[in-house]
């Protein structure tokens, strides 16, 4: 058995269940890729079932949990969790601008008024 000091630490691509701070689980072909300087876990998320192929770049600190798994494990927790590529929550675009139907929360550009909540009374969150 090789010492651990010995121990081979360079990340192979494998399929894995990861999951994030903060409730995300994802599941797909991870690797490990150096951007800006620091290596961050890539992974490769399948389409499935009307969700569109993605893939998303963690750091280490966001990083809760690695499962290596099998292909077939990783597109059961895909099609359990269908994790969306992206929310419009994040977006900020006027509500008329949005896909009829998203059933989404926004909120407009103005920050005044959400369509879903109402006249916004607390004008000390205005930019």
């Amino acid at each position: 058995m090789a010492d651990e000091t010995e121990r081979d630490t360079t990340w192979q691509e494998t399929w894995a269940i990861v999951e994030i701070i903060g409730r995300l689980t994802l599941a797909g072909k991870c690797s490990e890729e150096v951007h800006f300087g620091v290596s961050l876990l890539r992974v490769d998320v399948l389409a499935i079932e009307g969700v569109n192929a993605q893939t998303k770049y963690f750091g280490g600190s966001a990083i809760y949990c690695v499962s290596p798994c099998s292909e077939a494990v990783a597109r059961a927790v895909l099609r359990r969790e269908r994790p969306a590529p992206i929310s419009i929550w994040g977006l900020n675009l006027a509500p008329k601008a949005l896909p009829e139907g998203t059933g989404e929360h926004t909120v407009a550009p103005s920050y005044d008024d959400c369509p879903r909540c109402g006249p916004d009374d607390d004008d000390e969150d205005a930019p």
